[in-house]
C-alpha cells in the first residue's frame, strides 16, 4: 500500500460534549475528531473491510517541525477511509508528554499532527498540520484567573484557581463551590458583618455553620481582652463538638474547668498552667478496646518517656488488633498477621513488604518461610548475602557466617548459585575454615572445603558420582619442575599393621578389626607436607599428597624396566649372532 502523503478532506474537531450558553464550569477532558484517510491516488485507505492501525496524535505549538505538547496513541478503525476518535482516550506513546487536554488551550496557536502506523512502511507524519480553531479553546473557561472588575453581583461563584475582588458588594449569597475552596483574607485584613450595629454577639454580627438559628452560631466578640490574652470567645450552651483539629500555637494553653482540681472528679485536662504540667486521664476508659484515651494524629512527637503501666497486655496496637506491640510473662512480643519486615530509607507506600520508593529490603520474617536477608554485606562478592554469629571471647571473636550469592569465576562460565559457610576464630575478617558449595548447568554440584593457608579439596557430585578432589589447575601454579623421587620416597615409608583404640576413644566411632596404614609420626619424616596438626595437637593425613610420590614411584621404575628391556634385548640379538656364527662353523667342519 502506498505511503499516505496527506489527510485529505472531511475532518472535524469537536468538543465531547455541546457547551450550553453559560459555560461549563468543567469541561470534558476530550475532544472529538473525525477524518477520511486517502492513499496518494485518491482511493479510501481499506475500501473494502474494515481494518485496525494504529494512530499518533500529536499537539504542536507550530505548524510545522517543534516539539509536541501532547502525544496520544490510539487503535482506530478505519472504514472506507473514514475514522472517528476522541482524543484524551488513548495512552502515551513512551516518554512522550500526556498531560491533561483541558491545559493545551492557553495561547492561540496549538495545531494537530496525525500519523497512521501502516506494516512495512516507515511511519511518517501526515502533512498539513490542522489548526485548532474555537471551540477547544473553550476549556480555558475552569481557570478563570482574575475577577478583578467586578464590583456588584447578586452572586459570585469562582470553580477554580483564586479570584482577587476589589471593592465588592454582593446583594446574595457569597459560596465557595468545593469543600476544598476557601476564602482567605491576606495580611491584615479584616471580615466584619453587621457593620456599625451595636450588640453583635446579640442580634447581629452572626457567622453560621449550618443554619442561622441558635446554637449554631458562632459569635466574635471584640477584640478580646488583655487578662488571657483572647482574641475570639467561645459560648456553647449545649457544647461545641469540633470535627477537626484545634490548634494552639506557641506557648497558648487550652485550659478546661479552670479552678477546678483537674484529675479527680472532673476529667478535666490541663497542660501548661497546673503542676506538675501532666496530662490527667480520669475512669476506666470505654469498652472499646478498654482505652482511656485515643489520639488521632498525623505527626505526635514525645520528647520524654511514654509509659503503659505495669500490667500485660497488648499495649500498642498498629492498624487494629492484628497488628501491634505488647508485654506478656517474661516476654515481649510483635505481633503481625503474616511477616516482619525491616526497610531502610525511602518511603511508605502501600503493599506486602514493599521498601518503597528509594527504600532498601534489607529483611523478610515470615511465617512458613522463615528468616529471608536481603542486604549486601560479605566480603568482596557485592552480590551475596551474610549472616553472621559472633561470640565475643578474650583474644578474638570466634565467628560463622552463612554467606549466598552469585559468584562469576574468571575466565569461566558464572555459577548458577553458591553459598559460604565460614568458621572464624579472630576479630579479623578472614576465615579459617570456609565450605563452598557450588552448582553449575554443566559441572554438577560441588561442596569445597578451604582452609586460610592452604588449598583445599573439593567434592563433586554429579548425577550418582561422587569425587574427592583437590585444586590442580595449571593457573593455580608457578615454578614448575619435573619431579622423579618418588620412589625412593616410597621406599622410605614403613607401612605396619594395627588395630584402632575405640575403647580409649569411643567418640571417634573407629573401625573394628585390623587394617593396614602408615604412622602420622614416621610419615611427617618423609612427606612433612602430607601431615597436618589437629586443634587437639593430633596428627592426621592427608594421603592424596602421596599420589604424586606414587606417579613419581611408577616413573622412575617403568624407566629403569624400559632400559633393563632395552639391554636384554640388546643381548638377545647379540646371543641370536652368537648362536648363528657357531652353527655356521658346525657345517664348516662336520
Amino acid at each position: 500500500m502506498n505511503r499516505l502523503p496527506a489527510l485529505l478532506a472531511a475532518l472535524a474537531l469537536l468538543v465531547a460534549a455541546p457547551l450550553s450558553a453559560q459555560t461549563l464550569e468543567s469541561p470534558p477532558a476530550s475532544i472529538d475528531y473525525q477524518g477520511r484517510v486517502l492513499d496518494v491516488n485518491g482511493n479510501p485507505l481499506v475500501p473494502t473491510t474494515p481494518t485496525n492501525y494504529t494512530m499518533q496524535f500529536r499537539i504542536y505549538s507550530t505548524a510545522t517541525g517543534g516539539t509536541a505538547l501532547w502525544t496520544e496513541s490510539q487503535i482506530v478503525t478505519v472504514d472506507n477511509g473514514n475514522f472517528s476518535v476522541r482524543l484524551g482516550e488513548g495512552v502515551a506513546v513512551g516518554s512522550d508528554p500526556r498531560p491533561g487536554l483541558a491545559t493545551l488551550f492557553d495561547a492561540k496557536d496549538r495545531y494537530l499532527g496525525l500519523t497512521v502506523i501502516i506494516p512495512n512502511q516507515t511511519p511518517g507524519e501526515i502533512s498539513p498540520r490542522l489548526q485548532f480553531l474555537t471551540t477547544p479553546y473553550a476549556m480555558t473557561a475552569q481557570k478563570a484567573t482574575f475577577a478583578t472588575r467586578a464590583t456588584t453581583a447578586d452572586s459570585v461563584a469562582q470553580t477554580g484557581g483564586n479570584s482577587t475582588l476589589g471593592a465588592t458588594t454582593v446583594g446574595g449569597n457569597l459560596s465557595l463551590s468545593t469543600p476544598s475552596t476557601r476564602l482567605a483574607l491576606s495580611g491584615n485584613n479584616l471580615i466584619e458583618l453587621g457593620a456599625g450595629v451595636a450588640g453583635k454577639h446579640v442580634n447581629a454580627g452572626t457567622i453560621s455553620y449550618g443554619t442561622l438559628t441558635t446554637p449554631n452560631t458562632l459569635d466574635i466578640v471584640g477584640a478580646g481582652t488583655n487578662a488571657t490574652n483572647r482574641a475570639v470567645k467561645i459560648f456553647a450552651e449545649a457544647g461545641t463538638t469540633f470535627t477537626g483539629p484545634v490548634r494552639l500555637a506557641g506557648t497558648n494553653v487550652l485550659e478546661l474547668g479552670q479552678g477546678l482540681a483537674k484529675g479527680q472528679n472532673n476529667g478535666n485536662i490541663g497542660y501548661g498552667a497546673f503542676t506538675p504540667n501532666t496530662l490527667d486521664i480520669v475512669g476506666a476508659g470505654s469498652t472499646d478496646l478498654n482505652r482511656a484515651i485515643k489520639m488521632w494524629a498525623n505527626s505526635t512527637e514525645f520528647t520524654g518517656n511514654l509509659f503503659f503501666g505495669s500490667r500485660t497486655s497488648q499495649l500498642l496496637n498498629l492498624y487494629g488488633t492484628n497488628y501491634g506491640v505488647g508485654v506478656q510473662t517474661n516476654t515481649l512480643y510483635q505481633r503481625s498477621a503474616l511477616r516482619f519486615g525491616w526497610h531502610v530509607g525511602g518511603s511508605h507506600v502501600e503493599g506486602e513488604d514493599q521498601p518503597g520508593p528509594g527504600g532498601t529490603r534489607i529483611m523478610t520474617l515470615q511465617n512458613g518461610n522463615g528468616l529471608q536477608v536481603f542486604a549486601n554485606k560479605s566480603q568482596g562478592n557485592p552480590g551475596s548475602v551474610t549472616i553472621g554469629l559472633q561470640a565475643e571471647f578474650s583474644g578474638g571473636l570466634p565467628a560463622m557466617e552463612f554467606r549466598a550469592g552469585v559468584q562469576n569465576p574468571s575466565g569461566g562460565a558464572p555459577e548458577l548459585s553458591i553459598g559460604y559457610l565460614d568458621f572464624s576464630g579472630s576479630a579479623t575478617p578472614d576465615f579459617d575454615v570456609r565450605m563452598v558449595a557450588y552448582k553449575n548447568a554443566s559441572a554438577g554440584s560441588r561442596i569445597n572445603f578451604q582452609n586460610l593457608n592452604s588449598s583445599g579439596f573439593t567434592i563433586t557430585v554429579n548425577d550418582a558420582a561422587v569425587a574427592l578432589q583437590s585444586f590442580c589447575d595449571l593457573d593455580f601454579k608457578k615454578e614448575i619442575e619435573p619431579y622423579r623421587d618418588g620412589l625412593d620416597t616410597l621406599l622410605a615409608l614403613a607401612p605396619v599393621s594395627f588395630e584402632w583404640r575405640r575403647d580409649e576413644f569411643p567418640s571417634l566411632v573407629f573401625p573394628a578389626g585390623r587394617h593396614v596404614g602408615l604412622i602420622a609420626q614416621d610419615l611427617a619424616k618423609v612427606v612433612p607436607d602430607a601431615v597436618m596438626t589437629n586443634f587437639d595437637g593430633k596428627l592426621s593425613v592427608d594421603f592424596s599428597k602421596l599420589v604424586p610420590h606414587l606417579v613419581g614411584a611408577v616413573q622412575t621404575q617403568q624407566a629403569r624396566i624400559d632400559k633393563l628391556e632395552a639391554d636384554n634385548a640388546a643381548l638377545e640379538s647379540r646371543l641370536s649372532r652368537l648362536e648363528a656364527a657357531l652353527a655356521r662353523l658346525d657345517a664348516a667342519n662336520p
